[in-house]
């Protein structure tokens, strides 16, 4: 009796500090959607669901402060592309191209920073309504693809497993019009962002060597 009485107790704390979990990563998911014009740090998110990611939160908000794309955006594409953001890797692919083929580029910042950029310029060039139907991210775009274009291009399939992979993370539904805030990005933002590519990935070389 005193066991069943004890293992009851359990399973209600256990379930309360669950439903109390789910509530709290609701409330703050609100302030990951993308239509939020001030967005949060990732250090958070990345704190509770991946700490081994913890180190690159500074990266992250840095470029998210310059470009203006949508931190848990770049989160997702991460988790989509590679994984790291759910599985921590001794692997070297995952933290060298964390956005695989999505940036030709090599190394976790300079990834980061490109598919930023590329990002920016495509939000930008979707306001005619149209991408080019090879266009790897078209399908984080509410746009058109020309008429012709082969079903195999259209990425449909893509589109549908990350609003899936999205809403999991984040328990919000992924809009691809309103991911932007407002800052501008020219060529102060590209040089800050090219000065903070460079001193990161020196400093992370010295403390490489330094182990």
């Amino acid at each position: 009796m005193k066991w069943t009485f004890r293992y009851a107790i359990c399973l209600i704390l256990v379930t309360t500090f669950t439903v109390l979990s789910d509530e709290n990563r609701f409330n703050d998911a609100f302030l990951y959607r993308c239509e939020n014009p001030e967005q949060p740090s990732s250090a958070s998110f990345l704190k509770h669901f991946s700490p081994h990611m913890l180190e690159y939160a500074v990266d992250i908000d840095f470029v998210v402060k310059q470009t203006g794309v949508c931190t848990s955006l770049l989160i997702a594409l991460i988790e989509q592309q590679s994984g790291l953001i759910r599985q921590q890797t001794k692997l070297r692919k995952p933290w060298v191209k964390p956005f695989g083929e999505l940036s030709e580029k090599f190394g976790f910042i300079a990834q980061l920073v490109d598919v930023a950029k590329k990002l920016r310029e495509l939000k930008n060039r979707s306001y005619s309504g149209y991408l080019p139907a090879h266009e790897k991210m078209a399908y984080l775009f509410n746009v058109e693809l020309p008429k012709g274009t082969p079903k195999r291009l259209l990425q449909d399939d893509k589109r549908f497993d990350f609003q899936i992979l999205y809403r999991d993370m984040f328990m919000v539904e992924y809009r691809p019009m309103t991911y932007l805030h407002s800052s501008d990005f020219g060529l102060q933002q590209d040089l800050l962002l090219r000065g903070w590519q460079f001193r990161q990935n020196l400093v992370r070389s010295l403390f490489a060597i330094a182990r």
